[in-house]
C-alpha cells in the first residue's frame, strides 16, 4: 500500500514530524512518498494520504492549503488524515488539542478521518519577526517522537481495512450559491421596499428595509436543513433518501474530527490521538525504532503556535 505524507514547514520542524510518520510506516512495511506540499505529486498513484502543516497564528501555511483546495476532489476519494505542530510547550502531551478553525474546515471539506496536533519547534537564534521574539522565552522543542510513531502505529493498523471519509460541503466554498444568496436577496429587498411603500411613508420605509434586509440576507444564508454529504455517507445509512438531519451530521463530523474516545472504539477504521493503545499484531510486524533522546525544553511562558 502506498501511502502520502506531505507537509508544509518553513523552519523544519514540521518536516521533522512527517519524516518520523512516514520512516514508521516504512518500517511497517507500507510504501511511503514523502515530500513538502509545494512538490508535484501524482495522487492517483497513492491509496492514502497524510496530510501536516505548521501552525501559524492558527493557520496552515498556504502551500499546504493550496495543496488541499487544488487537489480536493482526488482528495474525497482517499482516505486522508491530518496533522499540525506549533505549541511550544508539552501542552499537546497533556491534552487534546482541537484543529484551529480554518484546518477544521478544511477536514472537513476532505473528509478527513482524523486530526491531530503535536509540539513544536523554534530554534534559540530564530531569524523574522515574529519568531526572533518569541524565542527568547519560547524556544525549545517540544515535539514528542515516541508519541509521533506512536500515532504512526495507529495509522499502520488502520491503513489496511481503511475507506475515504464524509466529506462536508460548506456553502460559502460555492460561487454559484453565493451568487444565488445575493440576486434572492435583492429581489427579497426590493419587494420588501415596494411592499412598505405602499402603506408608509418613504421615511418610514427606508427605516423599516435597513432592520429588514440584514434578516433576509441572514435566513437566506442558513444552510439547508436537510443538506447533502458531497459523496454521500460512507460509514453509516442514513435515512431514506440518502439525506441527514444537521443535527446528525454534526455528530458525524464531531465523530471524525473531535472525539477521541470513538475514534479509539473504532480502531482500525478510525484513529485516536497517539496516546491509545494499538493492536498487537501490528505492533510485532513493524520494526519500531527506539526513540532518539529528547533534546532539552526550555520552559516559560503561554503556548505559542511557530513550527
Amino acid at each position: 500500500m502506498r501511502v502520502l505524507v506531505t507537509w508544509g514547514s518553513k523552519r523544519g520542524g514540521t518536516e521533522g514530524i512527517g519524516r518520523m510518520l512516514g520512516e514508521t510506516l516504512q518500517g511497517c512495511g507500507f510504501e511511503v512518498v514523502m515530500a513538502p506540499a509545494n512538490r508535484a505529486v501524482n495522487l492517483d498513484e497513492v491509496e492514502a494520504v497524510i496530510v501536516g502543516g505548521a501552525l501559524y497564528a492558527n493557520r496552515w501555511p498556504a502551500l499546504v492549503r493550496r495543496f488541499v483546495n487544488h487537489r480536493l476532489s482526488r482528495l474525497r476519494r482517499l482516505p486522508v488524515w491530518f496533522f499540525s505542530s506549533g505549541p511550544l510547550d508539552d501542552s499537546s502531551d497533556r491534552e487534546v488539542i482541537a484543529a484551529p478553525p480554518q484546518v477544521a474546515v478544511l477536514a472537513e471539506r476532505v473528509g478527513a478521518k482524523g486530526h491531530v496536533t503535536f509540539g513544536g519547534r523554534l530554534a534559540p537564534d530564530a531569524k523574522g519577526f515574529p519568531a526572533s521574539a518569541m524565542a527568547k522565552k519560547h524556544s525549545g522543542d517540544w515535539r514528542n517522537p515516541d508519541r509521533i510513531r506512536a500515532w504512526a502505529m495507529e495509522l499502520a493498523a488502520a491503513l489496511p481495512g481503511t475507506v475515504p471519509g464524509t466529506p462536508v460541503t460548506h456553502p460559502a466554498a460555492s460561487v454559484f450559491r453565493l451568487l444565488g444568496h445575493a440576486i434572492a436577496g435583492w429581489a427579497l429587498c426590493a419587494v420588501t421596499m415596494g411592499a412598505l411603500l405602499q402603506v408608509v411613508s418613504l421615511t418610514a420605509a427606508l427605516v423599516l428595509h435597513a432592520i429588514a434586509a440584514p434578516l433576509i440576507f441572514t435566513l437566506l444564508a442558513r444552510p439547508d436543513a436537510d443538506r447533502d454529504h458531497v459523496d454521500g455517507d460512507r460509514h453509516s445509512p442514513g435515512p431514506p433518501g440518502g439525506r441527514r438531519d444537521r443535527t446528525s451530521e454534526r455528530r458525524h463530523v464531531h465523530e471524525h474530527h473531535g472525539d477521541v474516545a470513538t475514534l479509539r472504539a473504532h480502531l482500525p477504521r478510525d484513529l485516536g490521538d497517539g496516546r491509545g493503545p494499538v493492536d498487537g499484531s501490528q505492533v510485532q510486524r513493524c520494526r519500531h525504532r527506539r526513540p532518539e533522546p529528547r533534546p532539552p525544553r526550555v520552559t516559560g511562558g503561554a503556548p505559542s503556535l511557530v513550527a
